[in-house]
């Protein structure tokens, strides 16, 4: 199975794998290539680069170069973005970077020779501006030349020579001033001649430039598509590769499957064959489960049986013994009734003994918690135990000294069953010698309990089997008696508690047992008070009745209630009960809880719920198997003793719970009390419809209870008891509980009670109480009417 899972699981993450890359690839082939879209922006950036340097070159317009300056820094990001696309194709992709570079670099070249023209021009321009320039001479040179004539007819010849003079003059002037602009014109000339041979050399240039342009645009077009091709080309390739490893992977798929479909099936020819076999197996097991079970329902409810059986006569037998021995009686008399006594007490520890071990194995057997002194607990052992080694010259001691104030938290029943099982054990098998109990604390919150005695001892071989249940020493059955099942029980009680049991012993020189329990240490000054501690207690005139259906344990259990001083009333089952409680009104019940007709549970959650909640009541049974105590506890019973109960210990418990019923009877409350709000409601508020069934609801429950009476007289307590039915009603709708509770008493009692004659009596105390109840409801409709 877990090949198969391990198989399943590799396929499952093989076909995972493989399936997503797949996919992976065929998504990625889906997908529009953006390298060949950024690479064709680029190209188209290269052209509005070119057609801005053309534009320049045609129209002179620098504007133009803006354009083109930011075409050639978008590209270079391109170029830089796009070079990390290309992974694969970097010597293509760097073929092409080399020919925009080339590009870029002749249309700088180009702009420098539009430049360069620019400026020739301008030189033109200039040269063309240049013209013939004549210095005109001074006008009063020119006059005196023009009046040279009459000058020298009319003027004086100082005059005329001056004037001569700054003729010469003149006339130097104009022939340096032409020989300059001569000069000028040859420069200009010359540089005319210069621009006109650097025109056509930069005419040349650019065409050759552009001649480059071309091939580098056709260069970089092949380049592009050259790469563009092998892009196609490489996705062509990854198509196939995706197409062969689909169809790999299906072989695979197919191959895993058809390995995986006879694999599981082999799998499941031997899965089913081992759940036939198992389930084969499952149902022996079942069947012998079945039986173990039914097995140890038989034996548990053999158990409750024998139990209830033999306890019943038996708790006769030692109760009646018990009051014999109080009885006055020749000295021989005494001594066979301690020797009956002593038999009888002997086969009770023999019953108890089995009833806790096999309450122990079914894990039935429950444990208290609660507060008590170990060192009260401890003498209260050993006074219950002192009178058996007196007997026996034996000297026993007992030092709590070590836990004197120590009150702890636990169940005091189980640690006492505990030390009067070893300690017993110890008198028991002691001859002469001491026997000592020694409490201490051994380490933090556990106690230690050590007897020791100078007994027989045990053989080594027989230690590890001492705890075992029947086990015992060589002879010692044959000697000192015994059924093997004190320690058994101990060590089992120890071990539900979490604690330890140790042993040591040597033949004929004595056992030493030490239990170590832990208990957690409390601060409080509530103890529960040990059985041995309990002041003794009275029932002084207490009306307590006791249900049992035993003739013999219902004898003494009216003697020693009597010895006690109570008042005691009988009955025979639960039915009977019933009847007697709502007749006598006693403080207490004593049910057994095995009775025929109604056992004692159904008894109980019938007083609980129709008689009272606080009325105390005491189980007692010979029977504590099959959770008989919670199911006591379940149907209302307050305690439960098993049989023979001790009357000191059934006072302790029963004192409390009556004073606590007493307190909650005294509680008066008016039974003449009634509530109008139903027939307001009823009548949306109208005194006269409430005044109208006032006085029906007197008149017809007079009528009512008058007929009950008669039919009771007559013993047709079929009919009285309908009458009675009638009845409860109208007082429920008036919120008279008291009566409502006493009317369907009454009702049981005529219906299913076996003295119905005595419900007579109590029908007249009803009606007495009834007649007061109708003076105040008449007091309520005079009211009324003088209202309205």
């Amino acid at each position: 199975m877990i090949v198969a899972l391990a198989a399943a699981v590799f396929l499952t993450w093989y076909n995972f794998r493989n399936t997503t890359a797949l996919s992976h690839t065929i998504e990625n082939l889906q997908k529009p290539d953006t390298r060949i879209s950024d690479l064709n922006l680029l190209v188209l950036n290269v052209n509005n680069a070119e057609s801005d340097v053309r534009s320049f070159a045609i129209t002179r317009n620098k504007d133009y170069l803006t354009g083109y300056y930011n075409m050639v820094s978008a590209s270079d990001s391109q170029m830089i973005h796009l070079k990390s696309l290309f992974t694969g194709y970097e010597k293509e992709f760097d073929d092409i970077s080399k020919s925009v570079k080339m590009k870029f670099e002749l249309y700088d070249e180009l702009i420098d020779l539009r430049y360069r023209q620019l400026i020739n021009e301008a030189m033109s321009k200039i040269s063309g501006n240049v013209k013939d320039i004549v210095i005109p001479a001074d006008s009063d040179s020119v006059a005196a030349t023009k009046q040279g004539f009459f000058k020298r007819l009319f003027s004086s010849g100082k005059r005329m020579r001056e004037l001569e003079e700054k003729a010469i003059l003149l006339d130097s002037l104009n022939e340096l001033q032409t020989q300059k602009l001569s000069s000028i014109k040859k420069t200009v000339t010359a540089a005319q001649e210069n621009e006109v041979k650097q025109i056509s050399i930069l005419s040349e240039k650019e065409l050759h430039l552009l001649e480059q342009d071309k091939v580098l645009k056709e260069q970089l077009q092949e380049q592009v598509n050259n790469l563009e091709g092998k892009i196609r080309i490489n996705n062509e390739i990854q198509s196939q590769k995706v197409v062969y490893d689909s169809r790999q992977q299906m072989q695979t798929v197919m191959a895993v499957t058809l390995f995986a479909s006879v694999f599981i099936l082999l799998l499941s020819i031997i899965i089913l064959t081992g759940i036939s076999r198992a389930n084969r197996y499952k149902t022996e097991l079942e069947k012998a489960k079945a039986k173990s079970e039914q097995l140890a329902k038989f034996k548990e409810d053999f158990l409750a049986s024998m139990s209830h059986e033999i306890r019943t006569p038996l708790s006769a037998i030692t109760g009646f013994t018990k009051r014999l021995l109080n009885t006055s009686a020749t000295t021989e008399q005494k001594q066979y009734i301690r020797t009956i006594d002593m038999a009888g007490d002997h086969l009770l520890n023999i019953v108890n003994d089995v009833l806790d071990l096999s309450r122990i194995e079914t894990g039935k057997l429950q444990l208290k918690n609660e507060n008590f002194s170990v060192a009260a607990l401890v003498n209260d052992v050993y006074s219950m135990l002192a009178q058996k080694a007196s007997e026996k010259h034996i000297n026993f001691t007992a030092d709590t000294t070590a836990v004197i104030r120590d009150v702890v938290e636990g169940d005091p029943l189980r640690l006492r069953q505990i030390l009067i099982n070893i300690v017993a054990n110890a008198i028991k098998f002691t001859n002469e010698g001491t026997v000592h109990l020694q409490v201490f604390k051994s380490e933090q919150n556990k106690y230690s309990f050590k007897v020791s005695d100078t007994g027989i001892g045990i053989p080594e071989e027989k230690l590890q089997r001492i705890f075992n249940p029947y086990e015992q020493a060589d002879n010692i059955e044959k000697n000192y008696g015994g059924t093997g099942l004190g320690l058994a029980i101990t060590g089992k009680i120890v071990e539900l508690l979490y604690g330890d049991i140790a042993i040591e012993s040597r033949l004929q020189k004595g056992t030493v047992i030490t239990v170590t329990i832990p208990y957690r240490q409390v601060e409080t000054a509530d103890v529960h008070t040990t059985i041995g501690e309990q002041e003794e207690k009275y029932l002084l005139n207490e009306n307590i009745l006791i249900a049992e259906d035993d003739d013999l344990n219902r004898e003494l259990a009216i003697a020693s209630l009597k010895e006690a001083g109570a008042d005691v009333i009988t009955a025979h089952n639960g039915k009977e009960a019933i009847e007697k409680i709502l007749l006598n009104n006693p403080v207490a019940v004593l049910m057994d809880v095995q009775m025929p007709e109604m056992n004692g549970r159904q008894a109980v959650m019938f007083i609980r719920e129709h008689i009272s909640k606080t009325l105390p009541v005491i189980g007692i049974t010979a029977n504590m198997m099959n959770d008989a105590r919670q199911e006591c506890a379940d149907a209302g019973m307050n305690e439960v003793l098993l049989k023979p109960f001790d009357t000191k210990q059934l006072a302790t418990i029963l004192n409390p719970l009556i004073e606590r019923h007493k307190e909650q009877s005294a509680i008066v409350t008016d039974v003449f009390s009634f509530n109008l709000g139903s027939l307001y409601k009823t009548s949306n508020g109208k005194s006269d419809f409430v005044i109208k069934m006032l006085k029906i609801f007197v008149s017809s429950n007079t009528k009512l209870l008058d007929n009950t009476l008669r039919f009771t007289e007559e013993e047709n307590y079929a009919e009285a008891a309908a009458h009675l039915h009638r009845m409860i009603p109208s007082f429920r709708q008036l919120e008279l509980d008291h009566f409502t509770k006493i009317f369907k008493n009454l009702e049981w009692l005529l219906l299913e009670g076996q003295d119905k004659k005595a419900t007579l009596a109590v029908l007249n105390d009803c009606k007495i109480m009834f007649d007061k109840l109708i003076v105040v409801i008449e007091q309520k409709i005079t009211s009324l009417e003088a209202a309205v």
